[in-house]
């Protein structure tokens, strides 16, 4: 029975995950998946092949000793026809895997990290950090939520990139805990979740979106691992696939967004970001990708 489409993509992605693993570059081409099947192929041989040849070796060593009356050139003669298929394994194995090391060393490693900026795809499910807003602004969005664009309000940039969105159908935030400095305690935005909801309930009202608070009680904004960790864990949902989801790094604190920025560099996952001058919605795939004669 045949595949529908839509487990032939499934299928054709997961390869495509598989093969650019092993290739450990973003940049899948034809050249560097036959690089690839020609270095299994080479490890493949060179056991048994590595094996013939030092066979051969011993074999040699003895003969300028006496050893066994054989002379050169009847060593070699028995060693070939008896294990030609293994000592040209290894010939072809060996020469292979040297030709690979030198062009690694002048092409492949010219490779250097590039960052792929282009407008966001619509997605379907989105990562936002939640910053604070004041209680009197969160008062005004409630009556109209469009004034959320008036005067730079802090909420503006998630707005913004729900209103991009339009197949969104998930929401996660991750909220910031609060932090105590000496005898001080800086409030947090965990207490603003359900005020965010809300907002996002009214400001969207045709649209069923389901927001959900990544990290009830908040995290550390500051503190870069334990963002990372919680990014890191959503992705090792079985229900979530990178290439399905984009981590928004606007929001929030300079620390956060670096941790957002790091939990996307594994392959297939992407961050966004939105200008704070021109509003542009735009998603970043940073890897390592071939220089312009590698295509």
């Amino acid at each position: 029975m045949g595949r529908n489409p839509v487990q032939k993509r499934l299928i054709i992605e997961g390869l495509r995950g598989v093969v650019e693993s092993m290739l450990g570059s973003k940049a899948f081409s034809w050249r560097l998946f036959l690089y690839a099947i020609g270095i299994l192929l080479a490890t493949s041989w060179l056991p048994d092949g590595t094996t013939a040849c030092i066979k051969l070796l011993w074999k040699l060593i003895r003969v300028p000793c006496g050893v066994g009356g054989e002379n050169f050139c009847g060593t070699v003669n028995i060693m070939w026809s008896e294990q030609k298929a293994d000592l040209l394994k290894f010939l072809v194995s060996a020469a292979f895997l040297l030709w690979v090391f030198v062009t690694i060393n002048r092409k492949i490693a010219r490779q250097n990290i590039e960052v792929d900026k282009q407008p966001s795809e619509q997605a379907q499910n989105l990562v936002v950090f939640l910053s604070d807003m004041p209680k009197k602004d969160i008062a005004e969005v409630f009556q109209s939520p469009e004034q959320i664009k008036v005067g730079r309000k802090n909420w503006e940039m998630p707005y913004l990139a729900i209103e991009y969105h339009q197949k969104l159908r998930r929401l996660f935030v991750i909220t910031s805990s609060d932090l105590k400095k000496g005898t001080e305690t800086i409030q947090g935005t965990a207490h603003l979740f359900p005020d965010f909801k809300e907002f996002v309930k009214r400001a969207f009202p045709d649209r069923e979106i389901d927001v959900v608070e990544l990290s009830p009680g908040g995290v550390d904004f500051e503190d870069v691992k334990e963002v990372f960790n919680v990014i890191e864990d959503f992705y090792k949902r079985p229900e979530i696939k990178p290439r399905e989801v984009l981590v928004d790094i606007t929001g929030g604190k300079k620390t956060n967004s670096i941790a957002g920025g790091i939990a996307t560099l594994a392959m297939g996952r992407r961050f966004q970001y939105i200008g704070t001058n021109d509003k542009q919605v735009n998603a970043y795939d940073v890897g390592y990708f071939p220089g312009e004669h590698e295509q």
